[in-house]
């Protein structure tokens, strides 16, 4: 039995873990919503935006791409039906909001220690684009807010 217990432990493979945090700011978002009126806090979704960050994390609109390349690199047969993004992500990822904080927590978990740290850069990389897209149509709702009422009392001033 004790053979046997050994002979497991030498012949299973080593999972390695890595993560990095993410700090969700709702200061930028809670001065746009300032600009709008109450109406465009409740369509904002002020409430849930960890939750929100948290799901955009787990999310393909992240992960497709990642996934995508640790199929490539790791040249897994993708006939394998078995091998789906949803399975992917629910075996090596973790996404979790940390207690009491607005901090996130990506956890990656793959038996090949090197390459962890490039799908938790790709990861990284592809949420800051999705942050970055994020914030430019939040300016651009926030501008198109202040060109509407830039006419709305340029015409008040002029009746």
């Amino acid at each position: 039995m004790l053979f046997r217990s050994a002979l497991m432990t030498l012949t299973e493979k080593v999972i390695w873990s890595g993560n990095f945090t993410v700090m969700i700011n709702n200061e930028s978002k809670n001065q746009i919503s300032m600009a709008n009126n109450r109406l465009s806090n409740v369509f904002l979704g002020m409430k849930n935006n960890l939750i929100n960050e948290e799901y955009v994390l787990k999310s393909p609109f992240v992960l497709q791409s990642v996934f995508e390349y640790v199929k490539e690199k790791k040249s897994i047969d993708t006939s394998n039906e078995n091998f789906t993004f949803n399975e992917w992500r629910d075996g090596q990822i973790k996404v979790e909001l940390e207690d009491r904080s607005s901090v996130i927590k990506v956890t990656y978990n793959d038996d090949n220690k090197e390459f962890i740290l490039d799908v938790l850069n790709k990861i990284s990389d592809e949420y800051k684009k999705y942050s970055i897209r994020n914030i430019n149509q939040n300016l651009d709702q926030q501008i198109k807010f202040l060109v509407k009422q830039k006419k709305i009392y340029k015409d008040r001033k002029s009746t």
